[in-house]
């Protein structure tokens, strides 16, 4: 439980940092000005998390490794990518939810 939720943090800063941080602000700017598809991509939560997850699942203990058991098979490594990246998306969505609704509900008086 407490590596799902390591996990789960981890991706969801990540994602965080790669669509709003000011760190990746310029290259971010840069990119998004290549290609439509990238903009949408790094303007997205849910897009850019599924390939955080995708890429992040190799290197994290991910608990989808308790789903599917590696067994030497080929045809299992894009079934194991892409339950990374659903999974990671799914979580790191709701967390952005959930943060969204409690900063519309009580709205900063800036």
């Amino acid at each position: 439980m407490t590596n799902t939720l390591i996990y789960i943090l981890l991706a969801y800063g990540l994602t965080n940092i790669i669509i709003y941080g000011s760190i990746f602000e310029k290259p971010r700017t840069w990119l998004k000005k290549k290609a439509q598809w990238i903009d949408d991509l790094l303007s997205c939560m849910m897009c850019s998390s599924f390939w955080v997850g995708v890429i992040l699942g190799w290197f994290v203990k991910n608990p989808v490794d308790k789903l599917i058991k590696f067994e030497d098979e080929l045809w299992i490594i894009p079934l194991t990518a892409l339950l990374y990246g659903v999974f990671t998306s799914g979580c790191v969505w709701l967390i952005h939810t959930i943060q969204e609704y409690f900063e519309r509900s009580n709205p900063s008086n800036d």
